[in-house]
């Protein structure tokens, strides 16, 4: 082959390989934005399931001005859904195009149906628009933000399309975090393929090593790119820690070479790490847990260490007993989960044998370890707001619509199984007198103190709850009938004999209460059917006061 085919072929090589990087860098950028719209719109289809579910939606119910009841609901879910699902702004619109709710008041009761965005909507199709908020704009930061606005369909509870929701979502932390790993992969590609030039001309046996090397380098570059993303999609769209950590293990241990992750929480009120989570560990975690070793781990962590190599993890004198039975001749490596400089707990990452861990691979262990302490930070954020949404303020017990979903969560597990479900449903007796004589503040301690007594009549697994001024319910997962008029006209006998006091003020009049109860699936074939029956019951003892009734098969049964 003459010099000048040979140069002829070299350079079309040499076109051919940049046209290549072009193309590839150009993937890599529409990559990034497909998956985090597709994050969005899967995000955005479930938030509108979980608002219509919440609201409950009917068609006949859905025109503006909405009813209050569903705008208190709204109101109430919006922190919720900020810290859950990272929705910035809502806007819900009906068939026509009506504004029926917005974070902006102004926009309420006008019509917007000429957009393309909303007319695809309302056909059944969810829309991802990105847009960018300019310096300018955003006072607060002055800082360019990156936006995602998402059009989807609103069902009512039925499944039938009524409207469309419209949410905004900050992804700029996202899409600034992505942006460092794919600008890192441009660049390796560009210098990759400026190198493989130079090897071309100069010696053009190496170039099928150079090309094997950088092929190598971006395989490399992408798994930890798809590992970032997916952590990051995976902790951004769970809601629980245990989620969270689920979510974690199996996505390093897909992409890179580790043999287990185990998390470690830090318990402030003790100061010693238990262990969380373990990836070669089902079940209860507690026999695995080791004071010495946590004591231990506190002291190095107590400052402002980032991380801990540990050559050989049996030879580390961190674990005893069970725990070190985990652990062989082999590598790990300790980072910190941190957020917002306070130390929440710890991650170790094993490896198959004794090795020095890459620059690499520690890079991704402590951006994982800062992604853990923020979500963790936003879970018990939301298992604190969905907590107190679900307590009655009052008493700290379950409210009535959080008992419903419990009670009928529980009859569906129970009908399989036929394990036996009984309610008792209690009221203090001649309350009303006692309001009227002592006041609404002397009758709130009187409920409190009520309350007191069901927590520690109850089991763990049982279910206590206010059902509505003056009456109480409790659920006794396992009893049936029989047993459920036993804790009843214990709980009776104990309130009879129990010392309520009004401040600092022993009641000398005795408090006392009629209780009712019914079983499932005996008397009752459903949550509906157990209530009415156990309310029946209630009202056969409610005639005597002080005394318990029960719902039997040969009809209501008075229990002295």
């Amino acid at each position: 082959m003459s010099r000048t085919k040979v140069k002829r072929s070299l350079l079309l090589f040499s076109l051919t390989l940049v046209v290549f990087s072009l193309i590839l860098t150009i993937m890599v950028g529409q990559y990034k934005k497909r998956q985090i719209g597709e994050f969005a719109m899967q995000n955005s289809i479930s938030l509108a399931n979980y608002i219509a579910k919440k609201v409950q939606f009917e068609s006949e119910r859905f025109h503006s001005p909405l009813p209050t009841d569903q705008l208190r609901v709204l109101e109430n879910e919006l922190e919720v859904l900020s810290f859950s699902f990272g929705a910035k702004r809502l806007k819900i619109w009906d068939a026509n195009g009506t504004v029926l709710y917005s974070n902006n008041r102004e926009l309420i009761g006008r019509t917007f149906a000429t957009g393309e965005e909303f007319q695809a909507a309302a056909r059944g199709k969810t829309v991802v628009e990105f847009s960018k908020l300019k310096k300018e704009e955003n006072v607060l930061e002055q800082q360019e933000r990156v936006l995602l606005e998402v059009y989807t369909p609103l069902l009512d509870r039925n499944n039938k399309q009524i409207g469309v929701a419209e949410f905004y979502y900050d992804v700029t932390p996202v899409e600034r975090f992505l942006s460092q790993y794919e600008w890192l992969l441009k660049g390796i590609v560009v210098l990759l393929t400026l190198v493989s030039l130079l090897l071309i001309y100069r010696v053009s046996h190496s170039a099928t090593k150079a090309i094997t090397r950088s092929e190598t380098e971006m395989e490399k570059a992408r798994d930890k790119a798809s590992l970032l993303l997916e952590t990051t999609v995976q902790i951004t769209s769970s809601l629980t820690i245990e989620e969270i950590l689920d979510s974690i293990s199996s996505a390093i241990k897909k992409y890179l070479s580790i043999r287990s992750v185990a998390v470690f929480f830090l318990d402030r009120s003790t100061k010693q790490f238990y262990l969380k989570k373990h990836s070669r560990v089902a079940g209860d975690l507690a026999e695995l847990e080791g004071a010495e070793c946590c004591k231990k781990l506190n002291r190095i962590f107590e400052g402002n260490q980032d991380d801990l190599y540990l050559k050989n993890i049996s030879k580390a004198r961190l674990f005893t007993g069970r725990m070190l039975e985990l652990y062989g001749e082999t590598s790990g490596y300790l980072v910190p989960i941190r957020w917002n400089g306070q130390l929440y707990g710890l991650i170790l990452f094993e490896a198959h044998e004794q090795r020095d861990f890459e620059p690499e691979e520690i890079s991704i262990f402590l951006g994982i370890s800062n992604q853990i302490g923020v979500a963790i930070r936003n879970a018990q954020l939301f298992s604190q707001v969905s907590n107190q949404a679900q307590r009655d303020e009052l008493t700290q017990l379950y409210n009535y619509r959080h008992f419903q979903e419990k009670l009928g969560q529980l009859l569906l597990e129970k009908a399989e199984s036929g394990e036996p479900v009984s309610l008792l449903l209690l009221d203090l007796d001649h309350f009303k007198k006692f309001n009227d004589t002592y006041g609404h503040p002397a009758g709130n301690q009187v409920l409190q103190q009520l309350a007191s007594i069901l927590r520690s009549s109850a089991r763990s697994k049982d279910i206590a709850a206010r059902y509505g001024g003056e009456e109480f319910l409790l659920v006794l997962e396992g009893c049936g009938l029989e047993e459920g008029v036993q804790v009843a006209e214990r709980i009776r006998k104990e309130v009879e004999n129990y010392h309520f006091n009004v401040g600092n003020v022993r009641l000398l009049d005795p408090i006392t209460v009629s209780i009712g109860v019914a079983s499932f699936p005996e008397q009752a074939a459903d949550r509906e059917q157990l209530i009415e029956k156990a309310d029946q019951a209630l009202y056969a003892a409610k005639k005597t006061r002080n005394r318990v009734c029960a719902y039997g098969d040969g009809g209501i049964e008075s229990y002295a």
